[in-house]
């Protein structure tokens, strides 16, 4: 064989090779999620101690209502013009499909209440008032004092998280220029919503919620569950949302059973944790029963659902429901999308008894549906 042929054919092995997965994925994307998804492990068995003063949840299945398919996440938040905001990955939006108006990441608005809202894609997607001008996905948003801020995936390593701001709602975001990276083990941040405008949080401190990852596998790795699925707490001033430095991570409990925060993120410790997995969680601030609510899907994505009540973000837990292969929380079909339950926070009740829960569960839509919580 002449030596030039040599050569061109050893350059297309090498670039194959560095540019491909075993299993034809490019590497450094995300791997497929429509793909049949690997079979899930046993169910193992939680020592979680059960809430005393929430008992349950009940679901209105006949109220669900469904937008915007294709797109999915939708982390939500009450903003200061009375209005709510969410953030949609990988679609149009609203009035959008999968292809239609399809972009990276968007943030649309809600208004009204739970039985008669509208909706409106405010920056990118389907007939947006402007368009988007980043990517990525964005996993939490949360409105303090008139600001917008969102954590925010990097588009081609989805488990790397930076935040980005909008001072306009909505209309304009911009980076905070740092992120935690796949080294740092954190990713698909959550912020904790407190009222209106953060207007009912119980102390001066904006927090967030991040899931673990528990490999330092940086290429062909987009959200998995984490197993075991810890969450790690961080918190920092309202008013310093935007700087780093900020920013204290949870490092367990001191002998008196205080809180202890440290500036090291490799010194923290998890604020919850569940053996059978975790992808993404949510988490807010329920002001009239003075408690934290805590929701996620355990395991895999097959109809699972979990909630936890806390009086205080760092635990200790109390379970509510963990609900398995739940009839309205299930896919069309076996696929490794995300599911996410976000509870609105304009929708509660005054007695907070009633909710509005904002739901994704592997169809990639907008998904809304009424429902309480049984007190003791």
């Amino acid at each position: 064989m002449p030596r030039f042929t040599f050569f061109i054919l050893f350059l297309c092995l090498c670039v194959c090779s560095a540019g491909y997965a075993e299993d034809g994925a490019l590497r450094g994307q995300p791997r497929s999620i429509d793909a049949p998804p690997k079979p899930s492990p046993p169910w193992k068995q939680n020592d979680y101690s059960v809430s005393e003063r929430i008992v349950g949840i009940e679901f209105d299945s006949s109220s669900r209502r469904t937008e915007a398919p294709g797109s999915d996440i939708w982390p939500i938040t009450w903003a200061d013009d009375d209005h709510q905001y969410t953030a949609f990955g990988d679609g149009g939006g609203f009035k959008g499909t999968n292809k239609d108006g399809r972009v990276s990441m968007g943030v649309a608005r809600v208004s009204g209440d739970l039985r008669n809202y509208r909706t409106k894609n405010v920056w990118g997607g389907k007939d947006a008032e402007r368009p988007a001008t980043m990517t990525g996905k964005g996993t939490g948003i949360i409105s303090v004092d008139g600001t917008l801020y969102m954590w925010v995936g990097r588009p081609k390593l989805l488990a790397e998280t930076g935040l980005a701001v909008s001072q306009d709602h909505g209309q304009t975001w911009r980076p905070a220029g740092w992120h935690w990276t796949m080294h740092d083990r954190i990713c698909a941040g959550a912020f904790v919503n407190c009222g209106r405008d953060h207007s009912a949080a119980p102390d001066e401190y904006v927090y967030a919620f991040f899931t673990r990852i528990e490999t330092r596998e940086v290429s062909d790795r987009g959200w998995i569950y984490e197993r075991p699925g810890r969450i790690d707490l961080a918190r920092v001033d309202r008013d310093r949302v935007l700087e780093r430095s900020a920013w204290r991570w949870f490092a367990g409990l001191g002998e008196q059973g205080q809180p202890k925060w440290t500036a090291q993120i490799g010194d923290r410790r998890p604020a919850f944790e569940d053996v059978n997995g975790i992808k993404i969680v949510s988490v807010c601030y329920q002001p009239a029963l003075q408690t934290y609510l805590l929701a996620y899907s355990p395991r895999d994505n097959s109809g699972n659902f979990a909630l936890f009540e806390s009086k205080l973000p760092w635990g200790p837990w109390h379970k509510v429901a963990y609900m398995k292969e739940h009839a309205l929380f299930m896919p069309p079909k076996p696929n490794g999308r995300v599911s996410t339950f976000h509870f609105a926070p304009k929708w509660w009740s005054k007695d907070g008894r009633e909710f509005g829960l904002v739901f994704n569960v592997g169809d990639d839509a907008w998904n809304t549906v009424s429902g309480r919580l049984i007190l003791k």
